[in-house]
């Protein structure tokens, strides 16, 4: 038998169908999470395929047997909870930990019979088998590596990458995102909610707040990729257009910007923060920061692969809770942001900061003060929001942005050597309101010797030709200050939208 031979005839497709447990979920949901995220539970069910294997191999003390008897074992335990999920939805009274235990036992038992039968010749099964399962790792693998290929060659059609000549003043920029911040006549109207201290603080430390602002786009992916970009998003990718649903230009939009292009262009260092949306990240920034993803042991992404094997027992006998833990993340990425984030003004200049916090966003983990809080208490039965519950979560956390980002301006503008560019701006307005209102954030800006440049109506497609034309040398016409409401999965059937404007 030739090299080659033997290597076919070695049945690794155990392996190879435990990896999937992971690979798929991983390829599935490539554009929510990074494929770092896949090394832990693939070394973790690699290990445990290893060792079904071998346990069989001592009970059979035959390979071939052991292989087909691991995969039926491994295929029962991978299989678990798409099968829960799926009863779910079509036969609720049979989504049940003890029918679907008993079963999954049942079936491997089954399985350990038929692998035992003399009669049963396994080798000519090996070759099919490992193909097979090769074939499925490899068209998972490709499919998170021409995502990643395609993502990080992408550029945005309006960026340039080339180093300028530039002497002028280069102060420190800050780009604060606070994910679904609204404007303070909003919070009056819809929520009976007085943001004035906070917008009056703001005031009072020299920053202009725009209090008619909209958001361009609705979302948050529509919303950065134009702001980022400084256009509309018809303009920057051909593949935009209203037929399409795809997100993939958004993300290329995102990670490869003009403004990031523009400032590196004129020797800034750029800074960027994990945001737990892939999508939304600079993990290509000079310098990228994360806080410790596990810290409490279990990645987001893990939990999703959780919920789809027999582990998922656990969490519906009340041993484990993956929701919750997910929150936790959320927590303590928004805790790592907000302490890192005023640091930065001690270091070497000059830098462009973009901090995009989950806040005051759901979850909703902090309470007024930033303590934490009984964050699943505020989903129904249906693991949604309903209006009374978001609303008390949405204002509580709002509440506690407020402070914490009104802390952090200060400190860095105490630090700050030479007095820093500050740009605080939601990207769109609260779930569950009519649509003009979703459009309406808050949108301020600390300008140093040109408070008043900044016009009542500004959209974020102005924010960063307006800053670089007063201080970068740039020569950016403005656009137009029109906000565009979409629906969802047709995010690129742009409707254009206007909120009346009131008096805070």
């Amino acid at each position: 038998m030739t090299t080659a031979n033997k290597a076919s005839a070695r049945p690794y497709y155990p392996l190879l169908f435990a990896s999937l447990i992971v690979l798929i979920p991983l390829a599935v949901n490539i554009g929510q999470t990074r494929p770092i995220a896949g090394l832990r539970p693939l070394a973790i069910v690699l290990l445990g395929a290893a060792l079904v294997m071998g346990l069989f191999r001592l009970i059979l003390r035959d390979w071939y047997r052991s292989a087909i008897t691991s995969v039926i074992w491994i295929s029962v335990f991978a299989g678990y909870g798409s099968l829960y999920i799926y009863l779910e939805e079509v036969a609720p009274d049979y989504a049940r930990t003890d029918y679907l235990l008993s079963a999954a036992v049942a079936l491997g038992l089954i399985g350990l019979f038929w692998a035992t039968r003399p009669k049963v010749r396994f080798e000519a099964w090996v070759a099919p088998l490992n193909t097979m399962s090769l074939v499925l790792v490899a068209f998972s693998v490709g499919n998170i590596l021409w995502y990643e290929i395609g993502l990080r060659t992408a550029s945005s059609a309006s960026a340039k990458s080339e180093t300028v000549t530039y002497d002028g003043p280069t102060p420190d920029i800050y780009y604060i995102i606070l994910d679904m911040y609204t404007r303070s006549d909003t919070l009056e109207m819809a929520y009976g909610y007085d943001n004035s201290a906070f917008i009056t603080g703001l005031e009072e430390m020299g920053f202009n707040v725009a209090e008619c602002a909209m958001s361009n786009y609705v979302r948050t992916e529509l919303s950065l990729a134009s702001s980022l970009n400084m256009n509309f998003l018809p303009a920057l990718d051909e593949r935009i257009t209203p037929e399409s649903e795809s997100s993939a230009p958004l993300a290329s939009l995102i990670r490869n910007n003009a403004v990031k292009k523009y400032v590196q262009a004129r020797g800034y260092t750029t800074y960027a923060f994990e945001t737990g949306f892939p999508w939304s990240e600079w993990d290509n920034a000079d310098v990228y920061m994360e806080s410790n993803p596990l810290s409490n042991g279990m990645t987001g992404f893990e939990s999703v692969v959780l919920e789809r094997t027999a582990l998922r027992a656990l969490e519906d006998e009340g041993y484990l809770n993956t929701q919750l833990l997910d929150f936790t993340h959320y927590r303590e990425r928004s805790e790592f942001t907000l302490k890192t984030l005023p640091t930065l003004a001690t270091r070497p200049g000059p830098k462009f900061v973009f901090a995009h916090l989950i806040l005051p966003h759901p979850p909703f983990v902090f309470d007024m003060d930033g303590g934490p809080t009984d964050s699943l208490s505020f989903l129904n039965e249906k693991n949604m929001y309903p209006a009374d519950k978001f609303e008390e979560g949405y204002l509580m956390q709002l509440t506690y942005a407020s402070k914490a980002i009104t802390e952090i301006v200060e400190e860095i503008l105490a630090q700050s050597a030479t007095p820093p560019i500050i740009i605080i701006q939601g990207d769109h307005g609260p779930w569950i309101q009519p649509k003009a209102i979703r459009l309406t954030i808050l949108n301020a800006y600390y300008l140093p010797g040109h408070q008043d440049a900044i016009v009542e109506t500004i959209t974020p497609v102005n924010t960063f030709r307006t800053i670089f034309n007063l201080y970068l040398g740039g020569e950016f016409e403005y656009l137009p200050n029109k906000s565009y409401f979409s629906p969802v999965p047709k995010q690129y059937q742009f409707e254009e939208t206007s909120a009346k404007c009131g008096v805070r």
